[in-house]
């Protein structure tokens, strides 16, 4: 069994618009576009909006390994994590090591380690993940992979913010280097049906006031999604392209949140990182 240690760092994918000290986070507002160091996609927040439920499907990506020895890259779907430290994430990775592709599915609540499920996932699979509050701090998993027919169901003990709802390509960090493994080159992430419960009421992903997320990291664009369609379908390319971050009165200036901004010393990064969750990529 091999194993690597990763790291989620929470807040994440929110831009910062007071000074470092108060670290005070929101989303962009519709003008100005958010980044973050690892995570590429959509999430919704809203200060009157309680988030207990969330889904989405994709296709799980076909990941070269013939340039990296390793790698990686996760998908999910999950409540919280923006502006609060706790987070309950449901979705599939794809972990090259040494030339050789593993693909699982797994269930993380944060700050405990992340849990592989048993069910087998494979390059190309369509599946569907959600999570979904079912009675005051118990969540459902559901995981169907519409490809091959098997399902998986569990019931997770989790207390949550219900600050937000994600649906999310991500670059995890490695918990031994506080470095992010190199994201593998998974092409493109196609997401379809995403649904979120707010308030209590179901609603499409294009109804819930979801914002886009840029994956930066120093100046170079790794994940950029694409346009929301009408029926909450979008994908999240894998890119290598220069960012223009534009400030002034118009746009605010952009930071990345976590480990990896540009106005937080070394040391902040690591005392901020202290306080956050550990994921464990468990390869089998």
């Amino acid at each position: 069994m091999k194993i690597f240690l990763t790291m989620h760092i929470r807040p994440l994918a929110i831009l910062y618009v007071l000074a470092v000290g108060a670290l005070v986070p929101a989303l962009a507002s519709a003008a100005t576009t958010s980044y973050s160091a690892n995570w590429a996609g959509y999430a919704a927040q809203g200060a009157a909006h309680s988030y207990s439920g969330v889904s989405g499907s994709w296709v799980v990506p076909t990941v070269d390994s013939a340039e990296q020895r390793s790698a990686a890259d996760t998908t999910w779907v999950g409540i919280g994590g923006l502006g609060v430290s706790d987070l309950i994430q449901a979705g599939t990775q794809a972990t090259v090591q040494n030339g050789t592709v593993y693909y699982q599915a797994w269930i993380e609540t944060l700050p405990q380690f992340l849990k592989v499920v048993p069910l087998r996932i494979h390059a190309g699979d369509s599946v569907i993940v959600s999570l979904t509050e079912t009675s005051p701090d118990v969540w459902q998993a559901y995981f169907l992979d519409n490809t091959t027919g098997e399902h998986y169901l569990t019931a997770v003990n989790y207390r949550s913010s219900h600050a937000s709802a994600e649906w999310i390509e991500e670059m995890p960090l490695n918990g031994q280097t506080g470095q992010y493994f190199p994201l593998n080159n998974f092409g493109t992430v196609s997401f379809g049906g995403g649904m979120v419960r707010i308030n209590g009421s179901w609603v499409g992903l294009p109804q819930s006031g979801a914002q886009p997320l840029t994956m930066l990291s120093g100046n170079t664009i790794l994940a950029r999604p694409g346009a929301l369609s009408a029926d909450g379908s979008f994908s999240v390319v894998r890119t290598n392209t220069l960012a223009t971050i534009a400030s002034g009165n118009t746009t605010q200036t952009v930071t990345i949140s976590g480990t990896r901004s540009g106005q937080l010393s070394r040391t902040i990064r690591i005392a901020h990182a202290a306080r956050h969750g550990w994921r464990i990529i468990v390869l089998r």
